[in-house]
Parts: structure tokens; C-alpha cells; sequence
């Protein structure tokens, strides 16, 4: 603690620098960040691994949130429900994800195989999405937690796959694009349940769409190739890619 408090963090914060001297050091460490973090973010877009999880991601939250979001009105067709009653049947969902949450993420650390879990999830959730458009009102509860139990299941598994398959400069850059991209998915899935459902007065295309979008989320993790080596962009030449000898986790 005595050394963080007296170190200086920056070489201008050093008095026994010469001005020049720290100037000189500060202006390296900045060049040197900024050709780094532009190589490892072009770098990331181009590696299809990133491209494939970035969609995945991006359907992922598209239908969760859209599930959500729109959830009330799910069980509200069942009949004529208090507000009470719809909170009190909205817990049956909820608590379908958090097993999902533990299970499904105990059983990958188990296996060790993350992407076929994730598959197996996303695939789970496209079903009991699928399931509430096609079946009676009633059935949509114990659909929707099925629904539930794979989408939210999948949330630590699916981070499993990108943390594995990325190490050191690609992992700062390609998960950071992978979320802040993925991420925006969950701004579409309630509109564009909002607009089916205005345009048609049935929630039934919307969550249609939604459950197509859990299955090209499985589709896309899938294809994603997790048996090669892991990826790092950093090389002496920045923008250069260089795999690691350290095979992959699933």
C-alpha cells in the first residue's frame, strides 16, 4: 500500500524525470495504446470467431429481452387475471431461469464442452419461445419457462466460449466487441414485438420471430470453431495475428 501511495503512476508525475525526459515517455505510451487498441479492434472483425459470437450474442439478447419485456402480456391471455395474479405466474419463468442460471452453467463446467451447451440452450429457449406463439394461452407459462430456462441459462456459458477461444490484446478487443455490439440486440426485441403486435393484435408473430432469432443464435454458435488454436493479436508488428499453442477449451 506504501508503494501505490508514493509511486508515481504517470512519468510525469515523477520528479526526478527531467520535464523533457517525461514528455517524451507519456507521448510514447499514448502512440503506442492507440496503433495497439485500433490493430486488436481490426483484428477482431476480421476473425470470424468473433463475427459468429457477436451475432449470437446480438440474437441472444434480441429474444430475451423481448421475452421479458413483453412477459405480462404473455400470461395475461391465460384469462381474466388481477395484477396480482400475473406477478405471482411471472415468478414461474423467473425462477425456470435461475435453474437454468445453475444447471446449465454447472453441467458446462462439468463437461467442459461450453459451445455444446450453448447450442443445446439456445436451442431449449427457440423451442419454448416458438412454443408460446403456437400452442393455446395456457400452455404459454409452462412454455415460456422452458423458454427462460435456456435463454438466461445460456448468459454465463455463452461467456465462456469467447474468454476460451481469445487471450491477452484479442480478448480485450474482440469481447469488447462482441458486447457492445451483441449487447444493442436487446433495443429490437420489444419493438419489434411492439410492432407485430400493433400491426396484427397478436403477440404470436413477434414471439415467432423472436424464437427464429434463439435459432440462428444456435446456428451461428454452432459454426463457431473452437478447436483451433487461441488467438492473440499481439506481435511484435502491430495487427498481426499470432495463435497461440494452447488449445482451446469447448
Amino acid at each position: 500500500m506504501y508503494a501505490l501511495r508514493k509511486l508515481p503512476d504517470k512519468p510525469s508525475a515523477a520528479t526526478w524525470l527531467p520535464a523533457d525526459e517525461a514528455r517524451w515517455l507519456e507521448q510514447g505510451v499514448v502512440e503506442q495504446r492507440e496503433e495497439a487498441d485500433l490493430a486488436d479492434m481490426r483484428s477482431a472483425i476480421r476473425d470470424r470467431r468473433v463475427r459468429y459470437l457477436t451475432g449470437t450474442y446480438f440474437c441472444l439478447n434480441m429474444a430475451s429481452y423481448g421475452i421479458l419485456f413483453w412477459l405480462p402480456d404473455i400470461i395475461e391471455r391465460v384469462g381474466d387475471l388481477s395484477d396480482i395474479q400475473v406477478g405471482l405466474l411471472a415468478t414461474i419463468p423467473f425462477m425456470a431461469g435461475v435453474a437454468g442460471l445453475f444447471l446449465l452453467g454447472r453441467r458446462a463446467d462439468l463437461e467442459g464442452d461450453h459451445r455444446r451447451l450453448l447450442t443445446f440452450g439456445l436451442v431449449l429457449g427457440a423451442a419454448g419461445t416458438i412454443g408460446i406463439a403456437l400452442t393455446p394461452p395456457i400452455l404459454g407459462i409452462p412454455f415460456g419457462a422452458i423458454g427462460t430456462f435456456g435463454v438466461l441459462g445460456v448468459i454465463p456459458v455463452f461467456w465462456a466460449v469467447p474468454t476460451a477461444i481469445l487471450r491477452d490484446e484479442a480478448a480485450a478487443g474482440g469481447i469488447a466487441l462482441i458486447n457492445s455490439i451483441g449487447v444493442s440486440g436487446g433495443l429490437f426485441g420489444p419493438v419489434i414485438v411492439g410492432v407485430i403486435k400493433d400491426a396484427t393484435d397478436s403477440l404470436d408473430g413477434g414471439l415467432l420471430v423472436l424464437g427464429g432469432s434463439l435459432a440462428l443464435a444456435a446456428l451461428l454458435a454452432t459454426l463457431t470453431p473452437v478447436d483451433a488454436p487461441a488467438l492473440s493479436y499481439a506481435s511484435d508488428a502491430p495487427g498481426t495475428l499470432r495463435a497461440r499453442t494452447e488449445t482451446t477449451e469447448g
